[in-house]
């Protein structure tokens, strides 16, 4: 197998959607291989319910991550696991920059209950 190199991106927001560069792309009718990205949130929130396990690095900045009726902050370090399934709650007061791992999805299950929101600062 052959080395494969994915060139720098922007980090682009489409309509509500937070700022984010895909890395490499998940495919809709699902995927075995990690999908990453890294993705930032400036006093920004969203929720969303995952049909696949999620894992966040934070590389710059603080956000509150909750899941499932339990709240945890994550400063540049720190990680946490999603697990498919749960229902997750992502609030940035100020900024955040956070890399992303998407587990594998052989059964393209998606996102759910996606909420997306600008906060006044």
């Amino acid at each position: 197998m052959a080395i494969v190199k994915y060139p720098a991106g922007l980090l682009e927001a489409p309509s509500g959607e937070p700022r984010t560069w895909w890395i490499n792309t998940a495919d809709p009718k699902g995927w075995m291989e990690p999908i990453l990205c890294v993705w930032e949130l400036e006093a920004e929130a969203l929720t969303a319910e995952l049909g696949f396990d999620e894992w966040n690095y934070m590389v710059e900045g603080q956000i509150l991550i909750e899941v499932d009726g339990v709240e945890v902050e994550l400063n540049p370090g720190d990680a946490v696991l999603i697990p498919a399934g749960a229902f997750g709650r992502y609030t940035a007061k100020g900024y955040a920059k956070l890399f992303c791992v998407w587990g594998p999805n052989p059964n393209a299950l998606g996102r759910t209950k996606y909420t997306y929101t600008k906060l006044s600062k």
